[in-house]
């Protein structure tokens, strides 16, 4: 809709909750061409669109090497917690819901921090505490970043307001400034909007999670292994002569996606993976180590879960 080489999304994004919630205030009014009267349109924010880090930082989600890394429940731990065989287990099973709005506060940031210790970097620890929550809010991060320069400046005598005053005056100082920062600029827009739940509304993004993820790695590896086995010509062929009538896929150039087999594009990436069962079947790359088999056994298995990623577009 719009981009800006100064503002952020989120920034852009407040603005446009903003203006929906003021068109669903009172409704758009309009004209029903159909029924040949006037009808009122009511926006509602269905699903926030985007790929994987654009959808965490709409979640104020800190991303994947956080000990929480979903962004739409709570699975994860510590590193030991993971390392475990409970904790492993743990991985697979949903958890409750995320509910990261009740947690992004600016008061409980600055208690992380040591301001009388200014020689340690306060940062580091907000660094650490986003990594072991999984919060990471763009909004008050800039500003937080803000108080904690301002708080190091003030208990250093940098600052010419921190000279003269106690400890207990300067923190209650920064305590102001911290309940001025939320009042002014708040956090993360998203968070909070009526009938949106942001760790829900944001689908999982199918190119870059599944196309150019998981099934570009295993083809990676197919590929490297069909030409250790010699059996990527016959492959080749097998996908210039394999009919694609009955599938929903732009026209298959074997050539191309042979030669350039390292620099496919997600469109071939979906072809290939409703193709590839049919494409490796019997041939001797299975005798190739342990990871024949299993290469086989994952394209096969994938054809399932592909059917419901796929059934509705």
């Amino acid at each position: 809709m719009t981009s800006s080489p100064h503002a952020t999304p989120i920034e852009l994004v407040k603005v446009l909750k903003e203006c929906i919630e003021k068109a669903a205030e009172s409704g758009v009014k309009t004209y029903d061409c159909k029924f040949r009267e006037e009808c009122l349109l009511i926006p509602h924010a269905h699903f926030w669109a985007g790929d994987n880090p654009m959808q965490a930082e709409e979640c104020s989600h800190a991303g994947l090497h956080c000990n929480f890394f979903c962004r739409e429940c709570k699975v994860g731990g510590t590193q030991e917690e993971k390392w475990s065989d409970d904790g492993y287990l743990k991985l697979f099973k949903v958890d409750l819901a995320n509910t990261v709005h009740q947690k992004i506060q600016l008061p409980r940031y600055l208690n992380n921090c040591n301001f009388q210790h200014y020689k340690v970097l306060p940062t580091e620890k907000l660094k650490k505490h986003k990594a072991s929550t999984g919060i990471n809010d763009s909004i008050s991060g800039n500003s937080l970043q803000a108080i904690v320069d301002l708080g190091k400046g003030l208990y250093s005598g940098k600052h010419l307001d921190g000279v003269g005053k106690t400890k207990e005056e300067l923190q209650a100082q920064l305590g102001e400034e911290v309940k001025h920062v939320v009042a002014e600029y708040g956090i993360n827009p998203l968070i909070g909007m009526p009938g949106v739940n942001m760790h829900q509304d944001t689908p999982t993004e199918i190119l870059h999670t599944i196309l150019l993820g998981v099934v570009k790695y295993f083809w990676g590896q197919t590929s490297h292994i069909l030409e250790k086995t010699k059996d990527f010509s016959t492959f080749q062929t097998r996908l210039a002569s394999i009919d694609t009538s009955g599938l929903n896929i732009p026209k298959i150039s074997a050539e191309y996606i042979c030669t350039y087999k390292g620099s496919l594009i997600g469109k071939h990436f979906k072809s290939l993976a409703q193709l590839m069962p049919f494409l490796i079947y019997n041939l001797s790359y299975k005798r190739y180590s342990m990871h024949g088999p299993l290469l086989e056994n994952w394209w096969f298995s994938y054809g399932i879960p592909k059917l419901t990623i796929w059934k509705n577009i």
